[in-house]
This record gives C-alpha cells, structure tokens and sequence, in this order.
C-alpha cells in the first residue's frame, strides 16, 4: 500500500468532520482529503484496503480501492463494488474457496451502506445496497468455504444523530437505514469491529509509515467510541432483514 502519511490521514485516520468530541487528522497541514471545488467531503468517500491471507498466515492478495464520483447529480460507483467486480479479487477468492478456509480483512474508512439517500436532484441515483451486496458475498462465498470476513472501521457514518457541539440533525432516513446495515451485517455473521492499536499498528506497517503514540489518544478514543456503537447495534433487537426506508 504505497502511499505517503498525508494521503494515509485522508484515506483512514481523518476524522475532523465526523467527530463529535473534537477529534483531530494525523497531520492537518498536509492531510490530502480529497475536495469536490473548494469544499472537503472525504465524510462521503469510502475508502477499502482489503487483504486476503490463507489458513497458515501467508498473504495471497491485497488491493485498495475506492468511490467513483461522477458529479453531484449523478450515481456514484462505491468501493464495494469495484472490489466484488475486481476480476483479480475474485480469483484470490476461489482460491481460498478450494483451500476450505482462510481470512478476507477488509480496513475502511467507514461501514458499508444500506440505501443511504443522498441529496439534490436525482436521489434515487444515489441509493446503495452495500451492505447487502456484502451479505450476499459472505454467504455465497465466505459461510460454506470456512472462510472468516472481518471489517475493520475506522469511522462512521450516518449511524448517530448528533453533530459536533451536540446539535441534532435531520437525517432520520439515512440513519435508521445505516443502523439497519450494519445489523444485516451482523447477523448475517460478518464480523465489524472498530480499529484498535494492532490494527493501526499494522495498516501503518502496510503502508511504511509511522504513527503517534495511540494511548490515550484523540485516535483511541474515537476508537472506543465506534466500538460502543457497534456494540449497542450489535445487542440492539432483529429488524426484519426485508425492511427499509427508501
């Protein structure tokens, strides 16, 4: 994962304009988070570096990949897809399939989607099923293989309805779907989990960078604070897995 520190805060470690406690990126001065004219919206882009590894640990695959923007009014392509299209993910994949086992990790910068809205003209262009487009590869391809999919997050998005400063927003829709995701994830058995120090450790390993110090960090505690949520969704009661908000 060739890329310098700068674009590392902005693929994964950036997180100034989703906090809700003044968390700041791994460098300001130098984050390269991407700019549609003059306005930052990396809170819209997904990132993923994802990593296939056999049974016995060795490394069979790995590939970054991320959103398509075409426009403010038109349909964005999302990470997921090009990674579920990639001709060569798909043959790492059918290896492991034939070897009965293996780990696909996936790192991103937050959770997949489930019809999220959008805004402006042309909604309806906007709307994503990530989330179940990962729920229908784990169980083609993952579930009967012996094959175990985790993804790692860095962020969230759209699963909290407060801003920083504790204002309330009106994003009931998009919320309530996002939540609703991350709990098909779940049940589906795919494993979400906030990053922690080894993780960091390593995806900082994977791109030859150095980190600061995590104790006690701004970084560790948006950390701990991902993992709450998850872990309230996660307990949180079976909504019928047909159901959405569109």
């Amino acid at each position: 994962m060739a890329i310098t520190k700068a674009q590392f805060c902005a693929m994964f470690y950036h997180v100034t304009e989703t906090s809700r406690t003044g968390f700041s990126c791994l460098k300001e001065s130098e984050c390269k988070v991407g700019k549609r004219g003059d306005r930052k919206k990396f809170a819209e882009t997904v990132v993923i570096y994802v990593r296939l590894t056999e049974k016995n640990g060795r490394l069979l695959f790995h590939a970054r990949y991320g959103n398509c923007y075409e426009g403010a009014y038109e349909s964005t392509t999302h990470a997921e897809y090009f990674m579920l299209t990639d001709e060569q993910f798909r043959q790492a994949v059918h290896l492991l399939r034939d070897q009965k086992g293996g780990f696909i990790d996936m790192f991103m910068n937050k959770q997949p989607c489930f019809w999220s809205t959008g805004h402006g003209k042309k909604t309806y262009l906007k709307m994503k099923d990530c989330a179940k487009d990962m729920v229908d590869f784990y169980n083609l391809h993952c579930i009967p293989h012996g094959i175990k999919l985790t993804i790692h997050l860095c962020q969230l998005y759209k699963l909290v309805d407060m801003l920083p400063g504790g204002q309330e927003i009106s994003l009931a829709t998009d919320i309530r779907n996002a939540r609703l995701g991350v709990k098909i994830m779940f049940s589906c058995g795919i494993e979400l989990k906030a990053m922690t120090q080894h993780n960091w450790d390593k995806l900082a390993e994977f791109a030859n960078i150095t980190l600061p110090a995590y104790r006690n960090s701004d970084r560790q505690k948006l950390d701990q604070h991902v993992q709450r949520v998850l872990d309230e969704i996660k307990r949180s009661p079976i909504t019928p897995l047909n159901w959405f908000v569109p």
